[in-house]
């Protein structure tokens, strides 16, 4: 019910319009929690006011602006009513809908960290080394443990280059926090420990310990290479090179570093 004579001094002409927009915003919320006490609303829409005003002794300024027609319901609609509820999906749920558009696969992130403002730099860049670490402690999914040894090792290696004490074998490198070179310090401890034929954009396509080690498991053995007196390194491939060079947008200040040295020697 509105009372125009209330209403009409702040919004003058406007004063129908917004009980109406301000009915519609109550009834629906009445709709939605009337249900808690078993109960059920139905909007009618429009109907015959005047002998309701006389009934109520209401003056010419009042107004219906919005009728139910309302009673109890039983368990099963109740339940019925919450299966048909329209689910709202949360920030981080619409953030990775749209990336999933724009971004390959491997680069959307699973975890999102909201911040007042970016940290930044003095010469006004982003400040990477002043972002906060995502807590994943705050991850619902269940912790699943290795089940042979190869994904066991993958987890070692994996812990090793992303400084985490557990890692489950579907989380994903990326939301442990590993970067582009620590990608490719594990591709070159995977492919040198197990002797597989891989290739770097192999590891970008399996980023949890039991995608990588399904894939292993059927990728071919490499052939044995002849002894050399090189030491192991973490230095970066032709094709490392180029995988990276094609991303630089994406990567850190350390991995252009890196890059225009292993440039410089060439």
């Amino acid at each position: 019910m509105a009372e125009y004579q209330a209403i009409e001094p702040m919004y003058g002409s406007s004063a129908r319009d917004f009980c109406l927009l301000e009915a519609g915003y109550m009834s629906h919320l009445l709709m939605m929690e009337v249900p808690e006490y078993d109960l059920g609303l139905c909007p009618i829409g429009g109907m015959n006011f005047e002998p309701l005003r006389a009934e109520f002794g209401l003056s010419d300024s009042q107004e219906m602006v919005h009728s139910f027609l309302g009673g109890g319901i039983s368990a099963e609609q109740k339940e019925q009513l919450a299966q048909t509820a329209p689910q709202v999906e949360s920030l981080e749920e619409r953030l990775k809908a749209y990336l999933s558009q724009k971004l390959p696969s491997y680069m959307v992130p699973n975890i999102y960290v909201q911040l007042p403002k970016l940290p930044l730099t003095a010469n006004g860049k982003i400040n990477r080394k002043a972002l906060p670490r995502p807590d994943l402690s705050k991850q619902t999914a269940e912790f699943v443990r290795p089940g042979n040894e190869l994904e066991h090792r993958l987890v070692e290696l994996v812990q090793k280059i992303s400084d985490v004490e557990q890692v489950s074998i579907t989380d994903d490198f990326i939301d442990l926090g590993a970067n582009s070179l620590d990608m490719v310090q594990l591709y070159n401890e995977v492919k040198t420990e197990f002797q597989r034929e891989i290739a770097m954009a192999d590891i970008f396509n399996h980023t949890t310990v039991h995608k990588l080690a399904e894939f292993l498991n059927q990728a071919p053995v490499t052939a044995p290479e002849q002894p050399t007196n090189t030491v192991p390194t973490t230095d970066l491939n032709p094709e490392q090179v180029a995988l990276l060079s094609a991303n630089l947008d994406n990567i850190t200040e350390a991995e252009v570093e890196l890059l225009l040295a292993k440039l410089e020697q060439k």
